[in-house]
């Protein structure tokens, strides 16, 4: 917006259909094959959560981390698994460089969640 004294409104609609898995592709992972899977959604019409299925059964979810979700209930990956293959990923893709890079933002987020620096 050009002006500050005009705008224009929009509206953003979100549609989700009945057994499916919901999940936002963006922030998985994709690497372990984990997903991160809105377990939150409520239906409008009712104003209940609407549970994640597929083909009418039930999905079978597995908190790996924080908020992503392995489908497969027989997987079991631990932190300390999951940090070593993340930074192995990162050392062949981006290098020594690219992995320094990203454990310092991720410390940086730390600092700003503890409320020690203002901005990451």
């Amino acid at each position: 917006v050009l002006n500050p004294a005009s705008t224009r409104l929009s509206q953003v609609t979100h549609y989700f259909f009945k057994n499916c898995i919901y999940y936002s592709p963006m922030n998985s992972n994709t690497v372990s094959g984990e997903m991160l899977v809105r377990t939150n959604l409520k239906n409008m019409r009712t104003g209940l959560v609407e549970p994640s299925t597929f083909n009418g059964y039930p999905t079978p979810l597995v908190r790996t981390h924080r908020y992503l979700y392995s489908i497969n209930a027989h997987v079991y990956y631990p932190r300390l698994l999951r940090f070593v293959t993340d930074m192995r990923f990162l050392m062949r893709n981006k290098g020594i460089k690219g992995l320094f890079e990203v454990l310092n933002h991720k410390w940086r987020v730390f600092l700003f969640k503890q409320k020690l620096i203002k901005k990451i």
